[in-house]
């Protein structure tokens, strides 16, 4: 708030001095010289929200930083897509879930964005459990929303019309979730297939699986261009088609493009992840012959290649598991403890690590810490399919046997 020095109540009025006369010369000065910039949130509307987890740390802590978060991500949208986020009136909401857990089928829900009609510009809505359980990082998915919103806001209804892998290849891409999704990709190699079956054209229907691919087209794309071209190449979307788009920077008709596009991500796949992911599958084929000392071993000549953080905690994960199995459960704990210090509850692997160190404390009578630990799992998972049912099937186990013993 502002006052004129003669509207100040009398009382104020005291004597300054030169100290404080220069000082405020100089914020003055500053202030009309225009070198004290606008806040990028002049736009920005933050919904209270009143759910059913509105004391969960995590939430309580989205909802008070949700500013700092999106000025952060409005400059990495800002830098890679040249437009200004800062323009859209936005309105930051955090909702609970509808859908229940069982009906989900292979993706998770995090966030998604809608015009808001009310004020002539756009909502991201929020899910507050997957907030909870930390299942991403707020800001990137912050950013991932407000490149669509940037770019419906520029371009109008034509945006809608264009394909899917170009609006979310460039939000993957100015978002900086890349190697996320190039990770989900790797979840579904095949030993000795190569990436061929993994890269499937742009075309055809589009699921969470096909982000990496998008993601690597627009890539290219920025590989291709200078950052003027590339810019003009954004821009030359909100008034012309792919095709003509393409056609005009490229010289490239699509079916033309979407080769280039196969060749640069098969290439990109072999050089960034070609050997550590044979590598990964070596381990795989001892641990499934049931090898499990063998499969140890070869997960230590893998992370002597370099074997990526990803491929690692995979590893880990399903040599614990053995581990499980072959009734080794002191070696098994240490494992999955240590993954779970490791790897955050955005790895689905560090969240299952629960259920299996359950298994081993109850296979050890240690029934009290069994509980502890499959309480803690159905918390932290509740969109699991996998494991859910085996889990609570071990709890009513676990409560059975510690009640039937006496023990803990």
């Amino acid at each position: 708030m502002r006052y004129a020095w003669g509207s100040l109540p009398s009382a104020t009025k005291l004597p300054l001095s030169r100290a404080g006369i220069l000082l405020a010369v100089l914020l003055l000065t500053l202030q009309f010289a225009g070198c004290v910039p606008a806040s990028p949130s002049r736009y920005l509307t933050i919904q209270p929200y009143e759910g059913k987890l509105k004391s969960d740390p995590r939430v309580v802590a989205f909802l008070r930083n949700a500013d700092s978060l999106y000025k952060s991500a409005c400059s990495m949208v800002a830098d890679r897509l040249t437009l200004d986020p800062t323009e859209i009136h936005l309105k930051i909401v955090v909702s609970d879930l509808t859908t229940k857990p069982e009906e989900y089928a292979d993706a998770i829900v995090f966030a998604s964005a809608r015009l808001d009609p009310d004020a002539k510009g756009v909502i991201i809505e929020f899910y507050s459990e997957p907030l909870a359980l930390d299942l991403f990082d707020p800001r990137k998915l912050m950013a991932h929303e407000l490149v669509h919103a940037t770019c419906r806001h520029f371009f109008g209804g034509l945006y809608d019309q264009q394909p899917p892998w170009l609006k979310e290849g460039l939000a993957v891409y100015c978002s900086d979730q890349g190697e996320e999704r190039i990770k989900t990709m790797l979840a579904y190699y095949t030993a000795g297939a190569g990436f061929d079956t993994l890269v499937n054209g742009l075309g055809g229907d589009h699921t969470f699986k096909d982000y990496a691919e998008d993601y690597l087209a627009i890539r290219m794309l920025a590989n291709t261009f200078s950052d003027r071209d590339f810019a003009g190449f954004i821009r030359e979307l909100a008034a012309s088609s792919v095709e003509s788009t393409l056609l005009k920077y490229l010289d490239q008709k699509p079916e033309a493009f979407e080769t280039s596009v196969r060749e640069f991500a098969l290439a990109f796949l072999s050089r960034e992840y070609g050997a550590q992911t044979e590598s990964f599958h070596k381990f795989i084929a001892a641990l499934g012959a049931g090898h499990v000392d063998s499969a140890a071993r070869e997960l230590a000549a893998a992370r002597s290649k370099g074997l990526s953080d990803y491929w690692e905690g995979e590893a880990r994960f399903r040599l614990a598991v053995a581990l499980v199995i072959a009734e080794r459960y002191g070696e098994a704990i240490d494992y999955l403890e240590q993954l779970k210090s490791r790897y955050s509850r955005s790895t689905i692997n560090a969240t299952h690590a629960d259920y299996y160190i359950a298994r081993c404390f109850a296979a050890q009578a240690r029934y009290n810490e069994a509980e502890g630990e499959i309480d803690r799992y159905i918390l932290c998972s509740p969109f699991s399919k996998m494991l859910r049912g085996p889990a609570l099937e071990l709890k009513m186990n676990l409560e059975r046997r510690r009640l039937n013993s006496g023990t803990n």
